[in-house]
């Protein structure tokens, strides 16, 4: 128990961007109906009380389900081959931005330093704390609950059958109780005995239609629903205010219904004033009853014969548009979430520019390429591989409308920044100091280009069926730095050989899967749900060169690995890709996703230097 408690609070757990991402959709959503019942004042009670209950679903429908309902729809979809424009695309990542405001990884993951480790573990105590808090708060909620469901049943062990109304048993109880309905399962109606008495026949059948109705529309059944929303929800203010609209919207549906039904107004108010006398709250949570809600209001209501109009042509059309805008809205993410991702991950807003950058043809195809300390070096390189690399492209298919001869004409490249900014760019993740590269593009090769969103096929990385068999790092692990050949490793790094024997310690799913792109034709999308750090030993394949004779081995800074060192792999070996990735209890499956294809619009040969 305190080992999962542990990994819900932890800092780097997922759990804390996925709440409240799933808190931000709920007040989206309260937000977005309470606007359209305020359009609907007009419209019949049952249509606003259908609405309110939306929002009260909503909170319990997890933000992961709609993830997967948004990916499920593009893989199942994917025949339809949507394709966004550019100004299309701009606003997918804007829907998708505000659907997901939290992310829920770092894209570029560092070890932690000393200090940024003494933070790390504030924030897990803070996390802690908070746990601790909600946990209270829902105790609360539900011993309230308890306390008022022990009351009811109190009143019942006291209590004559008096008969059955339309197949429901009324019980009649010699206290001054409001007549109500008690039970989910097995309803039945609660009334004090007096009520025969002292209310006209006239009035008690208007009483009893009101308890009927409440018994149709199965009104304890989503009260206690609420309720268990309202447990986990507690700290947040939509819940009641949705709380107080039920029981609001709930009398005044079964008003409706009960004049509808050819009860006289003036009878059918006398007895809710009536009630009053008996009881002058609304009943206990687990009862639907007759008071409740705006008692003056209500009688107004009743007695004017302002109950309801059929909606509108217009109000039926706002109902279908909120309805379908909602769902989208919360399944964006999963539909748009890995292309857009891909998208910000280019973002060079902020990023340090080359102050001098020397670009000359060359005829030879084999060289170094890789980050100096004052930028980025590279003796050969196809314009190809230069694009890829600066907008972070895995795969050649996520380029499209590519001239030939960027793919057979080569270029030595020196891209030098300031002095001042070197301690900068140090300290940048490689993913960012590569996207510098980016302004180069656009001045010197006068590059245009937009991004588009196209179903693709990739591959999915699942767990296979007995289960992922990578371990979770223990606290002894940070005291063992594995070794393999000259180099050390330790937590937050992966070390690769040559031959492709392959050792991760503490780190995250993402990292093992830019690995294993690096061996596919098609990228790899993680589909395992795995959101922790791992460790891990396998043997992949001998390592595979890249388009410009370089391979990425990876570490916390992703170094890179020259084609020299590539060279010495071993051709024999007999590791597969999939007998790997097998090897760490995943499996890897052919689908289609929304991938970011980058459209070339305009690109020649560099300008002079």
């Amino acid at each position: 128990m305190f080992a999962v408690h542990g990994a819900i609070v932890s800092a780097d757990s997922p759990w804390p961007a996925a709440v409240l991402n799933h808190l931000w959709q709920s007040t989206a959503v309260f937000l977005a109906i309470w606007l359209l019942v305020a359009m609907l004042h007009r419209a019949q009670a049952r249509v606003r009380y259908r609405l309110w209950m939306m929002a009260s679903v909503k909170f319990c429908l997890p933000f992961g389900l709609f993830l997967s309902l948004g990916r499920w729809v593009g893989m199942r979809y994917a025949s339809w081959r949507f394709i966004a424009k550019p100004h299309d695309a701009a606003l997918t990542a804007g829907v998708v931005r505000f659907s997901m405001p939290f992310p829920q990884q770092s894209a570029y993951p560092v070890n932690l330093s000393n200090a940024a480790a003494g933070s790390h573990a504030s924030i897990g105590l803070a996390l802690s704390l908070l746990a601790t808090m909600w946990l209270c708060g829902a105790g609360i909620v539900v011993f309230l609950y308890v306390h008022e469901w022990n009351r009811i049943r109190t009143l019942l062990r006291v209590t004559l059958p008096l008969g059955r109304v339309s197949g429901v048993s009324i019980l009649a109880h010699e206290g001054s109780v409001e007549p109500g309905v008690v039970g989910i399962v097995r309803p039945r109606i609660l009334i004090p005995s007096s009520l025969l008495q002292d209310f006209s026949p006239a009035q008690v059948d208007a009483i009893l239609a009101h308890e009927l109705c409440h018994i149709r529309r199965r009104d304890n059944l989503t009260a206690f629903l609420h309720m268990c929303i309202t447990a986990v929800f507690w700290f947040h203010p939509a819940v009641w205010m949705i709380r107080a609209r039920l029981l609001e919207e709930r009398e005044q549906a079964c008003d409706e219904a009960v004049l509808c039904a050819g009860s006289r107004p003036e009878v059918y108010a006398e007895s809710i004033l009536g009630v009053c006398r008996w009881y002058l709250e609304s009943p206990v949570t687990p009862m639907a009853g007759v008071t409740g809600a705006d008692l003056k209001r209500r009688v107004v209501r009743i007695m004017t014969g302002a109950i309801a109009d059929r909606m509108s042509g217009r109000a039926k059309a706002a109902v279908a548009i909120t309805s379908i805008l909602v769902v989208g809205f919360a399944v964006a993410p999963g539909l748009f979430g890995d292309a857009v991702a891909a998208m910000q991950d280019v973002d060079t807003a902020g990023l340090p520019r080359f102050a001098v950058v020397s670009i000359h043809p060359t005829h030879d195809d084999r060289g170094n390429c890789g980050l100096s300390k004052e930028g980025y070096h590279c003796e050969t390189e196809s314009l190809k591989a230069l694009i890829e690399s600066a907008y972070g492209i895995d795969k050649s298919y996520q380029i499209d409308h590519l001239p030939a001869w960027t793919n057979s004409t080569h270029y030595a490249i020196e891209a030098k920044v300031d002095g001042p900014d070197i301690p900068v760019i140090e300290k940048l993740h490689y993913k960012q100091r590569l996207h510098m590269l980016q302004p180069v593009l656009l001045d010197r090769f006068h590059l245009r280009a937009h991004w588009e969103t196209r179903m693709l096929p990739v591959y999915l990385l699942t767990v296979a069926k007995g289960g992922s068999k990578l371990k979770l790092p223990s606290p002894d692990d940070a005291l063992h730095r594995p070794k393999l050949g000259d180099a050390i490793g330790g937590p937050g790094s992966v070390i690769q050989g040559i031959d492709g024997q392959t050792i991760g310690q503490s780190v995250p799913l993402s990292m093992i899967v830019q690995i294993l792109n690096a061996y596919t034709e098609h990228k790899i999308i993680d589909r395992t749900g795995l959101n922790g750090s791992y460790d891990f030993s396998v043997q992949f394949p001998g390592s595979k060169r890249g388009p410009d004779g370089s391979i990425l081995v990876g570490d916390a800074n992703e170094r890179m690995v020259s084609a020299e060192q590539a060279a010495e792999a071993d051709p024999s070996s007999s590791a597969t890709l999939f007998t790997a990735v097998a090897d760490m209890g995943l499996e890897l499956k052919p689908g289609k996703a929304p991938l970011p294809v980058l459209v070339i619009d305009e690109i020649q040969p560099p300008s002079e230097n």
